[in-house]
């Protein structure tokens, strides 16, 4: 007997070789040469016939009735047929078809053609295996217009696959139509992977090229089709912040800083007080400047100018938007990106030597012993005559040639003395610099934010920014205060006095051990400082949470309503630092990623390491000479928190951001013995 059922969505002509199967099935032969059960409910359509002997007789008979089959499936005319029944009711048998179909008594073979004839089509007529149900106009235009819709996508994925394939290959292919949503799919999933809602399509036009359906398969597409660069930085594009400021930005910058007028608002004339600023080896953005009177009696009036920002930039204007999207300047090793555009930053705000600028300054008043007596906020004109780097400001203090820097030294030492005596920490550690040169090839260097002038500068900004806080605090003002939990205590026991490694061993311990901190509305103490109230105004053009605290800190000091109330603050402050976290979480990777691009040619080479912290056998150390961190499962005995030791780089190997990769697996080390 010759059967034929479906078997995956497909017809399957098969001979019937025991019909006393187990469970009352019907053993089978398929044309495929394969031999299976099936059940006598499955069969379509079966026709006595005499079984060949052999296998190869029963495999050409097979193959015989297909080919006759199809053959007579091409000649059935359905349109016809779906005209002839036009009136006659929705459903019909298939030997009713196939009798209208050829004008007889059909076969078994006639019946089958109909059958595939139907199913085929799909349109006029609906396919079940019992029976057709004739599909009315209404029906068959929508599914017309569905299925056009769905060979329109088919020849596009075609077009698409195939510029992509070409593209893999080194070859030139002009770009299809389609292709700019085809590179967003893609884009979708290297991003995201599966939780992308594009990401069944992009995995589509990726198995249609032949390409590895997968994040790092659509990264590789997008590379060679050029939509992406090859170092592109996804976690940047994750973040929304890959993008140029839009021309209607810098327009409106441009007429701020052309038609402020810094007076008018009762600013304090300090243009005859010597001032400096000390910032980066160059620096662009001078954003505060630092100032120091003599008073009668052996006092000082400190003076901290920070950039007036508030003052040139409006709450809700067009740069005012865009910065509470970018949140902060973004420094890479391939460039930065400035949260407000160049004529605000580098032009009206920047605070260049030898030119009247518009600053809001803290003026405080300290004995001779360094004790604040009392201080005050406003509006100030400042001119520096001072700009130094960091590192001119160190050359100058060690040659005693610092002029106004040396009694400001001397003043940061005695709030830093404070600071420590009431439990603060002083972590200033080198760090390592990573960027791309003109040529594009990586640099790499240390500078110590712990030098006499970093330190000086950063006990000023602390000082005001403590201030600050303590000025709105007083006067319930709604303020982003910043908080730290007392630090946990070192799991070792340094050896003392302090001195060389160890020391470094101790500083960096500890500064993984500092609690945790954040942001309140409600003021808290800061551990790591070693204060009580803390924020942060000092970074005006940098940080748009430094921007909003100083236009609360500004309207207060020159008697106006805040500029935000609490809820404001709540709904723009915590938004913020959550996006200030991710932008530094994506800096250090993207450094961590040039640092691998870096040593990619230095595997092999050996480093040495300080170890710092132990854990039973777990380790952490620090490369020193690139202030690099890692952590080995397993340590010697020896190799004691303190203690130099020697390891091995075994792995550089830098990638794209895709989803589930490790980040801390670029680089691998191994340990090779104490130093």
């Amino acid at each position: 007997m010759l059967v034929e059922f479906m078997e995956g969505g497909v017809f399957a002509l098969a001979l019937v070789t025991n019909r006393e199967a187990p469970r009352g099935r019907l053993g089978v032969l398929l044309s495929s040469g394969r031999g299976m059960t099936v059940s006598p409910a499955r069969i379509l359509v079966s026709v006595d016939c005499g079984v060949p002997d052999d296998r190869a007789g029963c495999l050409a008979l097979l193959r015989e009735v297909e080919a006759r089959r199809e053959a007579l499936a091409d000649g059935v005319d359905l349109a016809e047929l779906w005209d002839v029944l036009e009136g006659e009711g929705p459903d019909f048998g298939y030997a009713d078809l196939a009798a209208l179909s050829f004008g007889h008594e059909p076969c078994g073979d006639e019946v089958s053609a109909v059958m595939r004839a139907i199913q085929e089509e799909g349109v006029l007529f609906e396919f079940s295996p019992g029976q057709a149900r004739r599909r009315d106009a209404g029906q068959i235009g929508a599914l017309r217009e569905t299925q056009a819709k769905v060979d329109e996508r088919r020849e596009l994925m075609a077009r698409l696959s195939g510029w992509l394939r070409e593209s893999s290959l080194g070859h030139f292919a002009p770009e299809p139509e389609g292709a700019d949503q085809a590179c967003q799919e893609l884009l979708g999933l290297a991003l995201e992977g599966n939780a992308s809602p594009l990401a069944a399509q992009a995995k589509e036009v990726l198995a249609l090229a032949d390409l590895p359906s997968t994040p790092s398969g659509a990264f590789k597409a997008l590379v060679d089709a050029g939509r992406l660069g090859r170092h592109e930085n996804l976690a940047l594009i994750r973040l929304g912040l890959n993008r140029d400021f839009d021309p209607d930005v810098l327009a409106e910058a441009a007429s701020l800083a052309r038609n402020f007028r810094p007076d008018g608002e009762g600013r304090l004339d300090l243009t005859a007080v010597p001032t400096a600023t000390v910032d980066a080896l160059g620096a662009r953005e001078y954003d505060d400047a630092i100032s120091l009177e003599p008073l009668p009696g052996g006092g000082h009036r400190l003076g901290l100018h920070i950039a007036d920002v508030a003052a040139m930039v409006p709450p809700g204007s067009l740069v005012d938007k865009w910065a509470a999207v970018q949140i902060s300047s973004i420094y890479l090793p391939e460039g930065r990106r400035p949260m407000l555009p160049e004529a605000l930053t580098e032009g009206l705000a920047s605070l260049r030597a030898g030119e009247d600028k518009p600053a809001f300054s803290l003026l405080a008043t300290l004995d001779a012993a360094g004790q604040l007596l009392d201080y005050q906020f406003r509006p100030t004109l400042v001119r520096v005559d001072l700009q130094v780097s960091f590192p001119k400001a160190d050359e100058l203090l060690e040659s005693g040639q610092g002029g106004i820097l040396e009694p400001l030294e001397s003043l940061s030492l005695g709030l830093l003395s404070n600071r420590l005596a009431a439990g603060g920490q002083n972590l200033n550690l080198p760090h390592l610099n990573v960027t791309l040169n003109a040529e594009g090839r990586t640099e790499v260097w240390l500078t110590d934010d712990g030098s006499r002038s970093n330190l000086m500068v950063g006990e000023f900004m602390i000082l005001a920014n403590h201030l600050a806080a303590r000025t709105l605090m007083e006067a319930s003002v709604a303020c982003p205060f910043r908080f730290q939990n007392p630090a946990r205590p070192l799991a070792w026991n340094p050896p003392k006095p302090l001195s060389g490694r160890v020391e470094l061993a101790v500083a960096l311990a500890s500064r993984r051990l500092v609690g945790r901190g954040g942001l309140s509305l409600e003021p808290l103490a800061h551990s790591g400082l070693g204060l009580g109230p803390y924020t942060s105004f000092t970074s005006p053009m940098r940080r748009y949470l430094d921007l909003l605290v100083a236009r609360q800190l500004r309207a207060h000091s020159t008697g106006k309503a805040p500029a935000y109330s609490r809820q404001d603050m709540l709904g723009l402050a915590l938004p913020a630092e959550e996006t200030q976290r991710a932008i530094r979480r994506m800096q250090n990777d993207r450094q961590r990623y040039w640092l691998a691009w870096h040593l990619a040619g230095q595997v092999g080479q050996d480093f040495v390491a300080l170890v710092y912290d132990r854990r039973g056998r777990r380790g952490r150390l620090c490369i020193t000479d690139l202030m690099l961190e890692v952590e080995l499962p397993s340590l010697p005995d020896a190799a004691r928190p303190g203690s130099d030791v020697i390891l091995r780089l075994a792995r550089s190997a830098p990638g794209p951001e895709l989803p589930g990769t490790d980040r801390d697996d670029m680089l691998r080390f191994e340990f090779v013995s104490l130093a």
